[in-house]
């Protein structure tokens, strides 16, 4: 794994932990980072879930720095929005390219968060979405280009479900899907190395077009 270091910002009435996994951008390239939201709090969601870990590691590799978020608790998704909008307007000033991707209710959050923030965002990943969670339900409206990640054997998030969300979401985006279920247990490399590629295409722009 990266080398990796806890980062505390100030949330919306608490304190944010992540850990954050930094990169040196190639040259030619400003720095970019993207943001990582975790699956469902109540069912043992944190930034140290496998999915995020492995997309970290890949971010780094490719000279993106990566920022795994722990929410303050579970909130039903109204406070989880909150905190992760103030962590984007917080880490926004720190990179010149900034994207954001959520797993799951992670992914529900981060659609939400991504329409609501102040922050530019370059990019928006989802992973697995579910059409809504408890009082949330997935915007796929966010002004920035979206890749949408569904596992064809998914009972969670299921392939048709995440394929409606991309269907409604306007701009430049993109939907793939692999051979697994919400847990990605079979592919997690491989889906880490296209949440990757996905983000060097718009937070590396002379990268991302093979310049």
């Amino acid at each position: 794994m990266p080398r990796a270091r806890e980062l505390r910002l100030q949330g919306p009435d608490c304190e944010l932990l992540l850990t954050e996994y930094e990169a040196e951008p190639p040259d030619g390239e400003g720095s970019s980072g993207v943001l990582l939201c975790p699956p469902h709090p109540a069912f043992g969601g944190t930034r140290d879930d496998v999915r995020l870990r492995a997309t970290a590691g890949r971010l780094r590799g490719v000279g993106i720095t990566a920022w795994c978020l722990d929410y303050s608790g579970y909130h039903r998704g109204t406070r989880e929005v909150a905190e992760v909008v103030s962590a984007l307007e917080q880490l926004a000033p720190r990179v010149r390219r900034l994207g954001l991707m959520g797993y799951s209710y992670g992914a529900v959050v981060a659609s939400l968060a991504a329409c609501r923030t102040s922050a530019p965002l370059a990019a928006l990943a989802l992973l697995a979405p579910p059409l809504a969670v408890d009082t949330m339900v997935t915007d796929s409206s966010a002004p920035c280009p979206k890749l949408f990640i569904c596992g064809l054997d998914d009972t969670i998030a299921p392939a048709e479900a995440v394929r409606q969300l991309f269907a409604k979401a306007e701009g430049d985006k993109e939907c793939r899907s692999f051979a697994d279920g919400h847990f990605f247990e079979i592919t997690a490399a491989e889906v880490a190395q296209a949440i990757a590629s996905f983000f060097v295409r718009y937070t590396q722009p002379r990268r991302g077009t093979g310049a």
